[in-house]
């Protein structure tokens, strides 16, 4: 395809329908006149995806406003009979009876408005008829693109592409008339593709990539963020196999951008209520990459961990559980293909050392986690009267993703030399299993017991059987509280 092609497309599938008040509407477009009227009733025999006259509504019957144009007409069709009413209320008044007109008179103006009436309809009639026609029409130039997508997934115009394919999902997201145009083109993007475009620029993909980042900090609902999740993904992969040529300086400036853009993305989940991230935003990206291409998105789970993991330092504790679930996301499901794929990985140590790095922040954030919730400080947390700022059950949440972090990272001899590396018994961490193993009855869950027996020394996380006596307690009861507890 080419790009001549390309801005074709373009063009149509950015193309506006839209109308004023009278019907009269024009489609925005740089299409041929006579291919917007063309005839898709025939072409479209059969398809189900095809837009029908009572998918788009009956616009012909809904009651029109009275507009200045529709005004006129009725006063010309009157003639000098408008005139007369509109002049001669003093004579109404003085005679006390109005003109009359005999049953001529009266026929010629009801034809007349029947008339004015009846080019109304037909003109609603007839943008409606072309919007139909032109959703179908884009309908079928959506089967191009994916078509263009599947035979060609490496040509470098398919980052150009992906723009106009975004924003028509966004256009047509609120109109149920457009519901056939906006299911395909969600199709389109969701789609799991394993081949990647390279040969483009690298800033019109950097910038692709920060668009849709924005965009997903604010959708609509979790059905827009997995797609932009997975088109996200994709963007990344295709940056990174477009830079796995080129010098070092281009690699690194390329994904210090791609780190920056993830970390606005994380910032704005850990710090803003009303951001529509999730954790499993990130999950398509770390899927789809070499594990030679992961090191960006480590630092991303080491950034969750040092910055927004211990108490205070996110929006509320929720957004806190999120930053253990997202470095267990984003690193530890993603250790083991570190290792099967090591032919792949040219920097080992590299990971071994990040690997290192992302359990020491594990151990403090969740030693300070543990401090903070069972001290005198937690009880007297803002808010209702006699509320945790940090409940049990959110504590039992980052425990359990912070002994998934550790189980996954220990399976594998180096990751584990390196997390033994890490965790290391200090006076906090004995003061934090000390506080647990003493607290108040609120925290006498079975996972809490389990946890103080089995990691009172640190290292024991590096350790896979005592991990495994923790995981034990994860059982659906676990987080009930004891009889004594719940009176």
């Amino acid at each position: 395809m080419t790009a001549d092609a390309v801005d074709a497309i373009t063009g149509v599938l950015q193309a506006k329908e839209g109308g004023d008040v009278d019907g009269e509407a024009a489609v925005e477009t740089e299409m041929d006149g006579d291919a917007m009227m063309m005839d898709v009733d025939e072409a479209d025999a059969g398809n189900d995806s095809d837009v029908s006259m009572a998918d788009a509504g009956d616009d012909a019957e809904q009651i029109e406003a009275v507009d200045e144009e529709l005004r006129l007409k009725i006063q010309e069709a009157l003639g000098n009979a408008s005139a007369l009413a509109n002049g001669a209320d003093d004579e109404v008044s003085a005679s006390g009876e109005e003109e009359e007109y005999d049953d001529d008179q009266m026929t010629i103006f009801d034809d007349k408005l029947a008339e004015i009436f009846r080019h109304k309809k037909e003109q609603k009639l007839a943008v409606r008829d072309l919007r139909i026609s032109l959703i179908n029409f884009k309908l079928r130039v959506l089967d191009l693109v994916d078509v263009f997508l599947a035979k060609q997934p490496g040509n470098p115009l398919v980052i150009r592409l992906l723009p106009t394919i975004l924003d028509l999902a966004k256009a047509t997201r609120s109109d149920s008339r457009s519901k056939p145009l906006h299911d395909r083109t969600l199709a389109i993007l969701s789609a799991r593709r394993t081949k990647y475009p390279t040969g483009f620029d690298n800033d019109a993909g950097l910038a692709l990539l920060d668009a849709i980042h924005k965009r997903a900090r604010r959708a609509q609902d979790r059905t827009e963020l997995a797609m932009l999740g997975n088109v996200a993904a994709f963007v990344v992969r295709s940056l990174m196999d477009n830079v796995a040529a080129a010098d070092e300086a281009s690699k690194t400036a390329v994904c210090e951008r791609i780190f920056d853009i993830a970390q606005a993305t994380l910032a704005d989940f850990m710090t803003r209520k009303g951001s529509q991230i999730h954790a499993d935003f990130f999950r398509p990206t770390t899927e789809k990459l070499l594990a030679s291409q992961l090191g960006v998105f480590w630092r991303i789970a080491l950034t969750a961990l040092t910055d927004y993991a211990q108490p205070g330092q996110a929006v509320n504790v929720y957004r806190q559980v999120q930053a253990f679930a997202l470095a267990e996301t984003v690193a530890a499901e993603t250790a083991a293909r570190v290792v099967s794929e090591s032919s792949d990985v040219t920097d080992a140590g590299s990971f071994l050392e990040a690997a290192e790095g992302l359990l020491r922040a594990l151990q403090t954030s969740l030693s300070e986690a543990i401090r903070v919730a069972v001290s005198e400080e937690n009880k007297a947390a803002p808010g209702s009267s006699g509320k945790l700022r940090i409940e049990p059950l959110r504590l039992k949440e980052m425990m359990i993703h912070s002994i998934g972090i550790a189980r996954r990272f220990s399976k594998d001899d180096g990751f584990r030399q390196a997390a033994q590396r890490a965790f290391v018994t200090d006076d906090k961490w004995t003061a934090a299993v000390s506080g647990l193993s003493s607290a108040p009855t609120v925290f006498a869950l079975k996972i809490f017991r389990s946890f103080c027996t089995n990691m009172a020394k640190a290292e024991s996380l590096a350790d896979p059987a005592a991990l495994a006596s923790v995981t034990s307690s994860f059982g659906k009861k676990s987080g009930r509280k004891p009889a004594a507890a719940r009176k």
